[in-house]
C-alpha cells in the first residue's frame, strides 16, 4: 500500500485540474472524505472540482469547505478539461451520476480510494482496503501519513466526520483497535467530538421526524424468513422538504426490530425510482450486500443499497423475492 500511496502522490504532483465527484446520496464518509481530499489538492495549488449529482444534505453545511461543493451531474461535464480524477469512496463510475452511463475520456487519469469490497477495478491506481478500514477517511488518514502531510483541525474534522457516521458511532468497525486509534489521532488534531456527536445525535428536524412516522407505520414482516420492509411511494410524501434527504432517518431503524435478521426500505424518490436501503440486525449477521448485488447495487455485510427504475409495486416484489431466496438460504 506505501508503494500505492507514492504514486498516488506522484500522480497528483504532475497534474493541475482534478475532478473529485461524490457518489450518489451521498453520506458522511463520501462528503467527509472527498472535501479532506480536495482540501489536501488545494493546499498543493491544484484546481479543484467538487461535484455532486445528488443533493447533499443542507444541514452539513456546518463541515468546513461545505460550500465547495457543486449540485451538478459529472456527465454534464467536459470531462476533458480535467487532467485528473480522483474517486473517493467508491469503484465504479455508475456510482456518480444519475445518466444511463458516463464515459470517462482515455487520456483522464484517475486515482481511487475505498474501503468497499471491491469489484471490477476500473482505475488502474485503486487503493482498497475492505479489510481494517471502516471508513474511506481512515484510508486517507493513512495516505496523509505516508507522504507527511499534516492535518489541519478542518480536515481532521472532516476525516471524523466521515470515520464516526460510518462506523455508526463506533457500533460498525472492521479493526476496532485502529478505528479507536485513528480516532484519537483525529481528536487530537483538533475535531471537535463533542459538537459533531451532538449534532448527529440531536439536532433532527421535523421533516425527518415526519418521513420516520411514515415509514414505521407502514413495517410489513416476513416472520418465516426474519426480515421487515418498508415502502414509502412519492405520492405519500409531498409534505416532506426532500424525501431524498430527510427520508433516510429510517434507515437506522432497520436494524432493531427482534425476531429479524435484517430490515429493508424502498423509498420512491421520484416516480419509478426506487432506492433501496438494507440494514442487518447484527455487524456479523446476515450478509444484506448480497441482496444488494443481486439487484445491481452493492455496500458492506451489514449495510447496502441499490437502486431501481421501475414502479414501486414491481419493485416491492422483486425485491421481496430476492431477499427471501438468500435469506431462505442462510436459514435452511
Amino acid at each position: 500500500m506505501q508503494k500505492k500511496f507514492k504514486q498516488v502522490q506522484q500522480l497528483i504532483a504532475e497534474s493541475k485540474n482534478v475532478l473529485l465527484p461524490l457518489h450518489l446520496h451521498p453520506d458522511g464518509d463520501m462528503v467527509g472524505s472527498g472535501l479532506a481530499m480536495a482540501a489536501y489538492l488545494r493546499r498543493l495549488g491544484k484546481k479543484v472540482r467538487v461535484v455532486s449529482a445528488d443533493p447533499v444534505d443542507p444541514e452539513w453545511k456546518f463541515l468546513p469547505y461545505f460550500d465547495w461543493i457543486e449540485n451538478i451531474d459529472p456527465a454534464e461535464l467536459d470531462l476533458r478539461d480535467f487532467d485528473l480524477i480522483a474517486f473517493i469512496d467508491y469503484n465504479t463510475p455508475k456510482r456518480i451520476t444519475n445518466a444511463d452511463e458516463i464515459s470517462i475520456p482515455k487520456n483522464v487519469r484517475c486515482f481511487c480510494f475505498d474501503h468497499h469490497p471491491p469489484g471490477k477495478l476500473f482505475c488502474p491506481l485503486s487503493i482498497v482496503d475492505s479489510q481494517k478500514a471502516s471508513s474511506s477517511t481512515q484510508l486517507l488518514l493513512r495516505y496523509f501519513e505516508a507522504v507527511d502531510f499534516p492535518i489541519n483541525q478542518e480536515i481532521a474534522t472532516l476525516l471524523y466526520w466521515g470515520l464516526l457516521l460510518d462506523s455508526g458511532l463506533f457500533e460498525y468497525g472492521k479493526d476496532y483497535k485502529l478505528l479507536h486509534e485513528d480516532a484519537i489521532k483525529l481528536i487530537a488534531a483538533g475535531a471537535p467530538h463533542d459538537e459533531l456527536v451532538f449534532f448527529m445525535k440531536r439536532n433532527t428536524s421535523p421533516s425527518v421526524i415526519k418521513c420516520l412516522a411514515k415509514g414505521l407505520s407502514r413495517i410489513k414482516i416476513d416472520k418465516e424468513n426474519k426480515f421487515f420492509w418498508i415502502t414509502l411511494p412519492y405520492s405519500e410524501l409531498g409534505d416532506i422538504d426532500d424525501p431524498k434527504v430527510d427520508c433516510y432517518g429510517i434507515t437506522p431503524y432497520l436494524k432493531v426490530l427482534k425476531g429479524t435478521d435484517f430490515g429493508v426500505l424502498l423509498l420512491e424518490e421520484e416516480p419509478k425510482v426506487i432506492r433501496g436501503n438494507l440494514r442487518s440486525r447484527r455487524q456479523d449477521g446476515f450478509d444484506v450486500s448480497q441482496i444488494a448485488k443481486a439487484l445491481g447495487g452493492g455496500g458492506h455485510p451489514p449495510a447496502a443499497g441499490f437502486t431501481l427504475k421501475m414502479p414501486l409495486k414491481k419493485a416491492e416484489g422483486l425485491v421481496l423475492k430476492t431477499a427471501r431466496k438468500f435469506s431462505s438460504r442462510s436459514n435452511s
